[in-house]
């Protein structure tokens, strides 16, 4: 009595970026439904229990239930930053930023590589694959009966966490006509670059450059990881 409902302090810390904070405003909010649902489990079974002053009791922790229910369902965001004094922000997460990139953006980076003549490779396999950028070096391709076979040397390998390999194939329809040339001519291609960090310095830079020149209104860096966020929200 007397004091703001504590959960309002609380969820006003995440108030700022909206998606942090309805995210936890419906944690909260699944937390009270499920206690609802077991108190009135409880209260039922002493209904038929016939015992008055449990029931009573039962019922007025439903009550209570609802009411902080109702109050954490009707915080509003805007009203919390306005009594808190904080301003709204933007998350900038990778996937904040693949949201934001045109639909081709990939076959876009691509043909500009194949342009460029430079880092073509690189770019191809991280299109491809969506592997981790330290992966493209060694990452091994072959062709065979219509599929681009696929190897990738797997990195953050620990005792429990980790693949030290992956293994799969894509179909020869998706991938471009100039690489299947260079795959039918040889058993097998082993890709040499960025095995160093200043050639993946080298390449970051020619991707941030790439991209401010191909979507100069954009405010999204484009980056060698941004191909896997990509990869991961196509397969979400």
């Amino acid at each position: 009595p007397g004091q703001a409902f504590p959960l309002a302090r609380v969820l006003a810390g995440y108030a700022p970026v909206s998606a942090t904070f309805f995210k936890y405003k419906a944690a909260v909010i699944h937390h009270y439904v499920g206690k609802i649902r077991e108190a009135l489990r409880e209260q039922d079974q002493v209904q038929r229990n016939g015992d008055f002053s449990e029931w009573c009791r039962q019922l007025h922790r439903l009550a209570t239930l609802c009411a902080q229910l109702r109050r954490v369902q009707g915080l509003q965001r805007k009203h919390l930053l306005a009594q808190t004094g904080q301003s709204s922000a933007k998350l900038k997460t990778k996937r904040y930023a693949v949201r934001r990139m045109p639909a081709n953006w990939r076959t876009t980076v691509v043909d500009q590589a194949r342009a460029d003549k430079k880092h073509y490779l690189p770019v191809l396999a991280l299109s491809l694959t969506g592997c981790r950028p330290s992966e493209v070096g060694g990452m091994a391709l072959r062709y065979e009966s219509g599929q681009v076979l696929i190897k990738i040397n797997g990195r953050k390998v620990t005792d429990k966490n980790g693949q030290p390999t992956r293994e799969f194939s894509i179909d020869a329809a998706q991938v471009p006509i100039d690489l299947l040339r260079i795959l039918s001519s040889l058993p097998s291609v082993t890709l040499n670059d960025l095995t160093t960090e200043a050639q993946r310095d080298t390449f970051r830079m020619y991707l941030k450059r790439l991209g401010r020149n191909l979507w100069p209104e954009s405010n999204v860096t484009l980056s060698p990881i941004l191909f896997r966020h990509q990869m991961a929200t196509d397969l979400v």
